[in-house]
């Protein structure tokens, strides 16, 4: 059990690495494939020292990198929407 614990540790840092190095995509990637494999061995690893932190660790990573997201897409939304305004105001 050790090994999988260590293995999800590792994968969540290593997600939240790509993260700070710009590549949220592949981050929310192995974000999510390693939740998938928390959810497989949830019962034993909730039972293990330092579980419930790894649990809050994966979810906490990938509530952020998913909010990062959101805040890209609704800025990239508004910024479109100002140019859109700003062309056809030159257009008129």
């Amino acid at each position: 059990m050790g090994d999988i614990f260590e293995d999800l540790a590792e994968r969540v840092a290593t997600a939240r690495t790509r993260a700070l190095m710009g590549e949220r995509k592949e981050a929310l990637a192995i974000l999510q494939r390693a939740k998938m494999d928390y959810q497989r061995f949830r019962e034993v690893l909730e039972t293990y020292p330092g579980g419930l932190a790894l649990h809050q660790s994966l979810e906490s990573a990938q509530e952020t990198l998913r909010a990062e997201r959101v805040k890209e897409k609704s800025g990239a939304d508004k910024s479109a929407a100002s140019k859109a305004t700003s062309d056809s105001s030159r257009a008129a």
